[in-house]
């Protein structure tokens, strides 16, 4: 039998889903979630883009891919060698910025749910929501829910300055927050804000934190 091009399963790939392939989709759709319309397109737009962008990677791409430790680890390592592959610059530096915040959001102990929270400052659901809208805790949006980075807190609590610092950048996107916080800082001399706050060198951060905050919000 003769081999088939790269080309050939291309076209092959972009050509219309068959009625078996709606229908697994379907089946798969529908044991985890509630039957949706825009779900579904969703779902089999992605699927299809995805496997045009797998069927372009080199073996060594697919292996790197491969190696990556969790699931959205691999999708996300596939999608960017297959944007590079495709000189897709914008979308690539889209991807790279989103991989740089999960990157940061794993640091430090990673992050937490508002139950945990509680636990730790020994506060309500609605106090930590107070604090959360206030600006003097650090929540990222994901969902319907948010998380805490963990390494704003220390065994007693806040860490002390942390909700200072987090006032002075209240003007600002919380993923711009996290990168000041774990991020060399020029006023710091290169060193990172949160490892002077652990140093207790809060006027020094602050400082810095509030030079940042004026060129974030310019």
């Amino acid at each position: 039998m003769p081999e088939t091009s790269v080309h050939e399963k291309r076209k092959d790939i972009d050509a219309k889903p068959t009625p078996t392939d709606l229908e697994l989709i379907d089946q798969v759709l529908h044991s985890y979630f509630e039957p949706r319309a825009d779900r579904n397109v969703v779902m089999h737009r992605s699927l299809r883009s995805l496997t045009v962008s797998i069927a372009a990677l080199s073996a060594r791409d697919l292996k790197e891919a491969a190696s990556q430790e969790t699931d959205i680890d691999v999708l996300m390592e596939a999608l960017r060698r297959a944007l590079a592959k495709n000189a897709n610059h914008a979308a690539l530096s889209q991807l790279q910025l989103t991989t740089r915040m999960q990157a940061l959001l794993k640091v430090e102990g990673g992050s937490i749910k508002v139950g945990e929270v509680q636990k730790i400052l020994g506060i309500s659901r609605q106090a930590i929501a107070r604090r959360r809208e206030q600006g003097k805790l650090l929540a990222l949006p994901l969902s319907r829910t948010f998380l805490f980075p963990a390494w704003q807190f220390s065994a007693k609590g806040m860490w002390p300055g942390m909700e200072e610092v987090l006032l002075a950048l209240r003007d600002l996107d919380p993923w711009m927050k996290l990168a000041f916080l774990l991020t060399s800082n020029g006023r710091l001399e290169g060193k990172i804000p949160l490892e002077e706050l652990r140093r207790n060198k809060i006027s020094d951060v602050m400082e810095a934190a509030l030079s940042f905050g004026e060129q974030g919000a310019s």
